[in-house]
């Protein structure tokens, strides 16, 4: 572990915020930053909008012309802009804000003031975000970091339990972005394509304080794109995204722990693609069934190229939905339609369906679907 040496260098984190005909909440997004501090910097990267962004933060951008950065480029979707921004940045730091949500003040000036101490080699940082229903203002805290200690130094091998962290809970070492291989454009859900690149080559995670929380993600808002009827309409690009990750696999010589993160992105990916396949009213039960099984036998194969995967939940999931896809597409349909009138554990299964569910219970939690 390197400790942390003085820079002469006065901005130390970047915060991207991708804009696509965002006028109607990038005012609040730049209110939540403290953008009087000189060691910050913000870049509004304009994909393309159609809305006049620029004009619509003009004050912003008099009123703080060495703090923000406004460009405006070509639409191509998220991962186009993060590739934009990581040429573009020279700090030692770097996250990204989506532009309909918020960062918690008081938290991002903690944040600012701990990074000047954070140690040389540290690749990645940690916090805890809020999830806030847009109907209801409901507030849930999501736990990365549980340290009682400022700043806890990790090495990713000795990691015993990890969730796969969300782009919510992370701020990226600028060196080790610039490392890694440019994001698929014109698709969405790439900030999973990221994480899962990022993570390939992690060495040392930097988690912060628990009563943290920096990030302010908004929910059960309609034009989401993780909302059930966005990723329908856009499930092309999940298969994308699922594709991209199978041909991107963490190499055998790696640690066992580097290869168990990958594959649970790669296990979460294939379960929305599943579950979202389910709930496609458009199709029938053999349509559906069909496409499990096409994507079943993607991770076959998969599994196949890359025996070390073997240990790991994906060769359990893959077998048995390469043994019976049907009844697996019955009891997530089951499931999806129980998740949502909240009867999950409920007596409406099937002796099949309760035995099955049973059994992969704690397998699909560790994905999020239930």
């Amino acid at each position: 572990m390197i400790v942390n040496k003085k820079s002469n260098k006065t901005k130390i984190w970047t915060i991207v915020i991708n804009c696509y005909n965002s006028t109607k909440t990038i005012i609040a997004t730049l209110e939540s930053l403290d953008l009087q501090r000189n060691d910050i910097q913000v870049f509004v990267i304009d994909d393309g909008s159609k809305d006049n962004l620029k004009k619509c933060i003009k004050g912003f951008l008099d009123k703080y012309p060495d703090t923000i950065k406004y460009f405006r480029k070509a639409n191509g979707n998220w991962g186009s802009c993060v590739n934009f921004a990581i040429k573009k940045c020279q700090t030692r730091f770097m996250s990204i804000l989506d532009s309909d949500d918020e960062y918690v003040t008081k938290s991002l000036n903690l944040v600012a003031n701990l990074m000047k101490r954070i140690n040389d080699d540290v690749d990645i940082i940690f916090t805890n975000h809020l999830l806030v229903s847009r109907q209801t203002n409901q507030v849930t805290k999501k736990y990365l970091s549980t340290t009682l200690k400022e700043i806890k130094y990790i090495n990713l091998e000795k990691i015993k339990i990890f969730n796969f962290p969300t782009i919510h809970s992370v701020i990226f070492s600028t060196r080790l972005l610039k490392e890694t291989k440019p994001l698929p454009c014109n698709i969405f859900y790439t900030d999973s394509i990221l994480l899962y690149y990022v993570m390939q080559k992690v060495n040392w995670i930097a988690f912060l304080n628990k009563n943290i929380f920096l990030y302010k993600y908004y929910i059960y808002r309609n034009d989401q794109s993780i909302n059930i009827k966005t990723t329908l309409k856009n499930i092309r690009h999940l298969k994308c995204v699922y594709q991209v990750l199978l041909h991107n696999p963490t190499s055998k010589d790696a640690n066992k722990k580097r290869i168990a993160i990958s594959a649970k992105m790669i296990n979460y990916i294939f379960m929305w693609l599943i579950k979202t396949i389910a709930q496609d009213y458009r199709l029938s039960t053999k349509h559906k069934t069909a496409m499990v099984k096409y994507f079943a036998t993607l991770l076959k194969n998969f599994i196949d190229k890359n025996p070390h995967y073997k240990d790991f939940s994906l060769s359990y999931t893959s077998y048995f939905l390469d043994k019976n896809p049907t009844v697996f597409v019955q009891i997530l349909q089951t499931m999806v339609q129980s998740i949502r009138f909240g009867l999950v554990g409920a007596t409406n299964f099937s002796k099949l369906e309760r035995k099955a569910i049973k059994k992969y219970r704690k397998g699909l939690s560790e994905t999020h679907i239930l």
